[in-house]
């Protein structure tokens, strides 16, 4: 019997299997890799989180954090975490360092997820919050709408070259221009009455 006709012998099917057994775990373990990874840098980024936090706090805390380690338990995303925070003074005199280290409650208290360091002065702690308004709709004192791009503000009551004369005062005496029939002692923008007739005295008079 030719060999195409009996097929494949155990031994030759057995090399098969393994060498795809092989393959797959590969497989497997690229996947299982890089969902450890995955995972890993999560819980690293919000340790990261975690640790800035506590940085941030000491600098808007107002005064300057005491040479000291502390510790303390935190929960953050849906975990449990323990951290050590440890305040040392630097060689300038007004500036203190803060390292904070950062692990997962099930990890063992030598484990760290992240470290994070930050310096905390004096000046920081003492300075004074501003007080400038962002507030575009203020409106000055006496300046109008404070629009960015120009004054917006018009002129107050009683400005030159606003007031307007109240009706049938007419013109002042004096001061209607030239070519006009209007009496300029009139003042009330009248024309003037019509000349009397000028009687003719007795005799003068031609009769037929």
């Amino acid at each position: 019997m030719s060999r195409a006709a009996r097929g494949f012998t155990l031994i030759e099917v057995l090399v098969a299997i393994g060498i795809a057994a092989i393959g797959l775990a590969a497989v497997l373990a690229v996947v299982t890799n890089t969902t450890a990874n995955a995972s890993s840098q999560h819980t690293r980024t919000l340790a990261g989180w975690i640790a800035a936090n506590h940085i941030v706090r000491a600098r808007l805390a107002g005064t300057m954090p005491a040479v000291d380690v502390t510790k303390g338990d935190e929960d953050f995303g849906n975990l449990k975490w323990h951290w050590e925070q440890k305040v040392t003074q630097t060689e300038v005199k007004g500036i203190r360092r803060l390292d904070v280290r950062v692990w997962l409650a099930d990890d063992p208290d030598d484990a760290t997820r992240a470290t994070v360091s930050g310096f905390v002065g004096r000046v920081q702690t003492s300075s004074v919050p501003s007080t400038v308004s962002w507030d575009a709709s203020a409106t000055a004192p006496g300046n109008g709408a404070n629009t960015p791009g120009g004054n917006t503000s018009t002129a107050g009551p009683g400005a030159p070259g606003t007031a307007t004369p109240p009706p049938g005062t007419g013109n002042p005496p004096g001061t209607n221009t030239p070519g006009s029939s209007l009496d300029p002692g009139n003042g009330n923008g009248a024309a003037p009455p019509p000349a009397a007739p000028t009687p003719t005295p007795p005799g003068n008079g031609s009769v037929q």
